[in-house]
C-alpha cells in the first residue's frame, strides 16, 4: 500500500522528520476524543454512556495484558458499516472544535516541526490513529505525508477490518517504506515520539527525540543512549 499522497512524486535524497501525533504534537489522544465526538453526534443522549462503556472495556482489556495492536483493532471494529465520507466530514468538524481549545497543539514541538520544514525537511505524521483525525492536523501543519492505520473500505463503507497497523513495529515498517520511496538516508532523518511503542521508529533514524517524560521506560532508554529529550509544555 502506497504511503505517498495522490499526485506527489518521490524526490531523491530527501531528509524526513517523522512525528508521532498523540501526546507528541497534540496534547490528547485523537482516536478517543474523536470517538466521543462521533458518539455524541450519532447517539445523542446515549452517546456519552456508550463512550464511557467502551472506554471501561478498553481499559479492562489493557489491564488483562491485551496488546496495543489488538486494542487498536477492537477500536476500529466499532466503525464497521460507517461511511468513510461521513467520518472524513466529522473529522474536520472534530478538529475545528478541538483545535480551538488552548493547548491543543504542543507548541514547543510544532515550533520545532516548522523549523525543520524551513531547513528543508519533509514532514511525515506517523500514528496509530486514522485519516479522519489526522488529515486535518496534517493540513494545519503543512505535513507532506500521513502514515497511519488504514481500514478496509468497500465502496465507501468501512468493514471494520484493519489493513495496516502503525503501532510499534508497524510504525517502523511504514517509515522504512517511505524512506525507500524517497531514497532518503535514515541517518539524515529525525523522529519524535513520546511512548515506548514509538521505539522501533526512533531507533531507525539518526536523530531520535523523546517528547516529554511521561513514559519512564522510554526516557530511561533515551538517557542511556544519549538521545534528545524535550521537556515540553502546551
Amino acid at each position: 500500500m502506497s504511503t505517498l499522497p495522490a499526485g506527489k512524486s518521490a524526490p531523491s535524497g530527501k531528509k524526513v522528520a517523522f512525528f508521532d501525533v498523540d501526546e507528541t504534537l497534540i496534547t490528547e489522544k485523537s482516536m478517543f476524543t474523536f470517538m466521543q465526538y462521533h458518539y455524541s453526534r450519532r447517539y445523542h443522549i446515549s452517546g456519552k454512556i456508550r463512550y464511557l462503556v467502551f472506554i471501561f472495556w478498553i481499559k479492562f482489556l489493557a489491564r488483562l495484558g491485551t496488546s496495543r495492536e489488538a486494542v487498536n483493532r477492537i477500536y476500529y471494529r466499532t466503525y464497521r458499516g460507517t461511511s468513510i465520507h461521513h467520518l472524513d466530514k466529522l473529522g474536520r468538524e472534530w478538529f475545528a472544535e478541538r483545535s480551538k481549545r488552548p493547548g491543543f497543539f504542543i507548541s514547543d514541538i510544532t515550533t520545532e516541526l516548522k523549523g525543520l520544514q524551513q531547513s528543508g525537511y519533509l514532514v511525515a505524521l506517523v500514528s496509530g490513529s486514522f485519516r479522519p483525525c489526522l488529515e486535518p492536523i496534517a493540513e494545519q501543519l503543512n505535513a507532506d505525508f500521513v502514515l497511519c492505520t488504514e481500514l478496509e473500505n468497500n465502496e465507501g463503507t468501512l468493514s471494520g477490518r484493519v489493513l495496516q497497523q502503525t503501532i510499534g513495529k508497524g510504525k517502523s515498517r511504514v517509515v522504512q517504506e517511505l524512506l525507500r520511496k524517497l531514497d532518503a538516508n535514515a541517518d539524515d532523518c529525525t523522529a519524535y515520539g513520546d511512548h515506548i511503542s514509538d521505539l522501533p521508529m526512533l531507533e531507525l533514524v539518526g536523530r531520535p527525540v523523546v517528547v516529554g517524560r511521561r513514559c519512564s521506560k522510554l526516557v530511561s532508554l533515551a538517557e542511556q543512549r544519549g538521545w534528545a529529550i524535550r521537556r515540553v509544555h502546551a
